[in-house]
């Protein structure tokens, strides 16, 4: 699933990136579709081409619960699916389907 997200205000997202990995095979290098994980700063009216959006630095939103996943500290996100996008989340930032 890929997935628009159009920040209204600033904001910083944990999100799955597509990335590509190295891989040998047999004596030949190939390269593999993979994603990563990284944090993604947004200005208000940012836009920006992601995979899963996992959560939301808890700086951008102090007075809620952030929950630690692999150490990390994040906003989990509400449960979404495709068809309840596009969505608001948190009055950070909105996310639809791409492509």
């Amino acid at each position: 699933m890929k997935l628009k997200v159009t920040a209204l205000r600033k904001v910083t997202l944990r999100a799955k990136i597509p990335s590509q990995t190295r891989r040998q095979a047999g004596r030949d290098v190939v390269i593999v579709p993979s994603e990563k994980e990284v944090w993604v700063e947004l200005a208000a009216g940012d836009i920006e081409f992601t995979g899963l959006v996992l959560g939301v630095h808890p700086r951008c939103l102090p007075d809620e619960n952030a929950t630690h996943i692999a150490g990390i500290p994040m906003v989990l996100l509400p449960k979404y699916t495709q068809e309840t996008l596009p969505q608001e989340f948190f009055g950070l930032f909105r996310m639809e389907l791409s492509g």
